[in-house]
């Protein structure tokens, strides 16, 4: 009943209020990162990490084990069944609900298709890349697909993905995007972007547009240098920019930035993960996205190159991003909580924020 929605609205705006009310800075802080969850064990590390930096989420990679940073070594983690991993999940959810404030995690995971999947056993449904299903000649297909992705994630326990790719593929020489990529054209990525962001709606999971503002012609990947697009803001708007003016008027919900440099839009240099110039000025004010903004992973070259991981933390949240994404393992975690919590002591990030 359309009569009966406004009030449920706004007596759940007004439960968020009342809960920040009663936020310490230090959970606060918490809620903007997202932490990692490798493999299928839970640890006393893991449930520390939780409950002693007041975790926002997980992002959740069951089928591989690592340990310190995640570009080391991974080993394969020990198999579980569907039902088994739901449980693991549930198991961190009740640690987290144990914290003062009871505030739940949000499950996230990068579910691509193709090689660039994070669960990649259990009796997971796998389908091809994006650029796949782009070949298949139909967005209702692409949109199927999404909603299937999205059926299972929920029915483990997952809230949000890391899709769709929005970078349009026009560098045949870029060694990360390729056919995670919907094409070479900004107009088919944003029709079958659309299409999969819907499909991802239909089954409940709530979709990520990256990697903003677009990473797809660059000859570097941006996990082991910075990549800098020199392109000038007139070819960035006809190209890269196309899929996000598309995508966010008809409901994007979450952006991921880019730990890329685009002289055009920021001359500093700075990768959009940290520029306010682009997360806030272009992303939120000019395109008017007034979703959540998370970054990419903290420990790529891309950003670690202009400054350590904790710093570059509290540095995208005052650039305006709303979620780190912390997949670094050991200390990561407390050192990038307690940057951003020395940032918002020393006023460098606002109350506000």
């Amino acid at each position: 009943m359309a009569g009966s929605r406004k009030p449920a609205q706004v007596r759940s705006e007004r439960d968020i209020r009342r809960v920040m009310r009663r936020m310490t800075v230090d959970q606060k802080v918490g809620q903007c990162m997202t932490l990692a969850f490798y493999g299928t064990t839970i640890d006393d590390k893991v449930t520390e990490r939780i409950v002693k930096y007041h975790a926002g989420g997980l992002r959740i990679t069951p089928h591989v084990n690592t340990s310190g940073s995640p570009d080391k070594i991974r080993r394969l983690a020990p198999y579980l069944t569907v039902g088994q991993y739901a449980e693991v999940l549930n198991e961190l959810q009740r640690a987290a609900a144990g914290r003062p404030l009871g505030l739940p995690l949000h499950m996230v995971t990068d579910q691509e298709g193709d090689l660039s999947v994070d669960i990649l056993h259990g009796g997971m449904s796998l389908f091809p890349s994006q650029m796949g299903l782009t070949a298949t000649g139909s967005p209702a297909m692409a949109r199927s697909c999404a909603r299937a992705v999205a059926r299972q994630l929920r029915a483990l326990g997952v809230h949000m993905i890391h899709s769709p790719v929005l970078d349009v593929n026009n560098n045949p020489r870029n060694p990360e995007i390729g056919c995670r990529s919907f094409s070479n054209s900004p107009r088919v990525c944003a029709r079958y972007g659309d299409a999969f962001m819907k499909g991802l709606r239909d089954g409940g999971i709530i979709a990520t547009g990256k990697h903003f503002p677009g990473r797809g012609d660059s000859t570097v990947d941006a996990h082991y240098t910075l990549p800098v697009l020199k392109a000038s803001r007139r070819r960035l708007d006809a190209v890269e920019l196309w899929p996000y003016r598309e995508l966010i008027p008809r409901g994007l919900p979450a952006v991921m930035t880019a730990h890329n440099a685009y002289p055009a839009l920021d001359e500093s240099g700075l990768p959009a993960s940290i520029s306010p110039k682009i997360v806030t000025g272009l992303l939120r004010g000019e395109l008017g996205f007034d979703g959540v903004i998370t970054t990419d992973a903290m420990y790529m070259k891309g950003l670690t190159s202009i400054c350590p991981t904790p710093e570059g933390c509290a540095r995208a949240i005052a650039a305006g991003n709303d979620l780190v994404l912390v997949k670094g393992c050991a200390d990561q975690p407390r050192d990038c909580h307690a940057a951003i919590r020395s940032w918002v002591k020393r006023g460098r990030i606002s109350a506000e924020r």
